[in-house]
């Protein structure tokens, strides 16, 4: 089976090399930015814009009016115009919301195509720039497809996208584990184990109200609102990694140990209008589990299911299958009918276990 995937490593540039990320990631902030304008000029006056037609007409006086373009690769100032096509075609879809404008030091990035990329050990060669230190070598072995190096809390990354074949091996034993998300316990299994989120956010809120009441008070655009805007980024790089490493090894615990894994579709974004509840859900960061676990489980061919938004995993009981009212505040689940009573959290995920056996057993 063939798959893309991507293995996102830090660089380690020189100041030379850091200036001429700098202007590639401005380059094609100002591309992306001239295209989306054209785009809504050319529609308002009836015309029909696409990405191939905004690149042509802005190829024709790039050297005349943008001369100093020239000064970057090829890549960041042409692919900016296949990125806006595909972000208009996502929202022609209803996928995605109207494409905007891009802001210096906001998710500064550029484009490299995989002619001009080339890899040995942990170095990457980038053109007009040469080879550049790897923090760690690739991970993938396969065909390299092109590569974004972007900046985050002012360190840079580059994003590898490989094309891998992964080799059909022996199926797992049949382990079927349901999932069960919550707030107080991130992750409780049908085989009993929870776990526990380690919610950086919610300890870290304190410091990130200090910073971002030290950026307010300095005035924008001084050298002091530049370090302060700097040391707001690395607190919140520093919440996100460690949300993401908490992730990141209980998805890989989960792929190893089973065979087929069954999780909720949960409806987030009106589950985050509960002022009370937003800024905890936002933190358990149930989206990116669900992320990792899709693309873990084609990786390992693991079966992954998602139940029905509308399954009852809480409400149901697991043996005489009434639905019974469990409020927030009700934390175990008791069946008059049958005497049971389990913790509500663990009841759910074993509900979605059977859920996910039922659905073998029908097929």
């Amino acid at each position: 089976m063939i798959i893309h995937t991507a293995h996102k490593i830090q660089l380690e540039p020189n100041n030379i090399q850091a200036t001429f990320f700098e202007q590639c990631a401005g380059t094609s902030r100002f591309v992306w930015n001239h295209a989306l304008c054209e785009w809504d000029l050319w529609y308002k006056n009836g015309m029909k814009p696409n990405g191939r037609e905004l690149k042509k007409a802005f190829n024709s006086y790039r050297k005349k009016l943008f001369p100093w373009t020239s000064e970057t690769h090829r890549d960041a100032y042409s692919q900016p115009f296949e990125n806006l096509n595909q972000a208009f075609s996502r929202f022609f879809k209803g996928s995605a919301k109207y494409p905007k404008f891009k802001k210096k030091g906001v998710k500064d990035s550029f484009y490299v195509s995989n002619d001009k990329l080339k890899i040995k050990e942990d170095c990457v060669r980038l053109p007009k720039i040469g080879w550049i230190r790897l923090t760690e070598s690739l991970r993938f072995k396969g065909r390299v497809l092109s590569a974004v190096v972007s900046k985050t809390a002012g360190k840079w990354f580059i994003a590898i996208n490989v094309e891998i074949d992964i080799p059909t091996t022996e199926r797992k034993p049949i382990s079927v584990v349901g999932i069960d998300l919550g707030l107080n316990v991130f992750a409780a299994l049908s085989t009993g184990e929870t776990f526990t989120a380690p919610k950086p956010y919610k300890h870290l809120a304190k410091r990130v109200r200090l910073l971002s009441k030290s950026m307010s008070r300095k005035v924008k655009g001084s050298n002091n609102w530049r370090k302060s805007v700097t040391q707001l980024s690395k607190l919140h790089a520093r919440i996100a990694n460690i949300r993401k490493d908490f992730i990141h090894k209980l998805t890989t615990k989960l792929v190893k140990e089973h065979s087929k894994i069954c999780i909720e579709d949960l409806y987030v974004k009106g589950m985050v209008r509960n002022r009370n509840l937003a800024k905890s859900i936002l933190d358990a960061s149930w989206s990116e589990l669900r992320r990792q676990l899709e693309y873990k489980c084609k990786l390992s061919d693991v079966e992954l299911v998602v139940a029905d938004r509308w399954f009852p995993s809480t409400k149901l009981c697991m043996r005489c299958g009434q639905t019974h009212k469990m409020p927030l505040h009700k934390r175990t689940f008791k069946c008059d009918c049958n005497g049971l009573a389990i913790d509500r959290d663990i009841h759910a995920a074993q509900n979605l276990r059977d859920y996910a056996v039922g659905l073998t057993v029908s097929a």
